[in-house]
């Protein structure tokens, strides 16, 4: 099935193959860096910390030893990984797909 019909069929579309396990193995390890810094940014008063979004609903503030995070503001000035991925070809691809070809990406 085609990615813009599968979009339009299920209201989501999973892309196979998208990242090598390198790349997943990657971004997992940024994202514990990331928590990481969060914390950090939180404990030290650091104003930087306020782009870490804690999530206000987790059943605690914490998960081994470190913050829950809802989202960071403006990632890509704490994360090169994130920054580069915003412009994988895969991603590209499937975005291009959804929308068209006349967008400029």
């Amino acid at each position: 099935m085609a990615i813009q019909q599968s979009f339009e069929t299920h209201g989501y579309y999973v892309p196979e193959d998208f990242m090598t396990e390198e790349e997943i193995n990657t971004c997992e390890t940024e994202i514990e860096r990331l928590h990481k810094f969060g914390a950090y940014y939180k404990d030290c008063g650091d104003e930087r910390g306020k782009q870490f979004q804690i999530e206000p609903y987790a059943k605690s503030k914490e998960q081994d030893g470190l913050p829950i995070l809802r989202k960071i503001e403006q990632t890509r000035d704490f994360s090169d990984v994130f920054k580069d991925l915003a412009r994988h070809p895969r991603l590209i691809e499937v975005v291009r797909s959804l929308l068209s070809d006349d967008l400029l990406l």
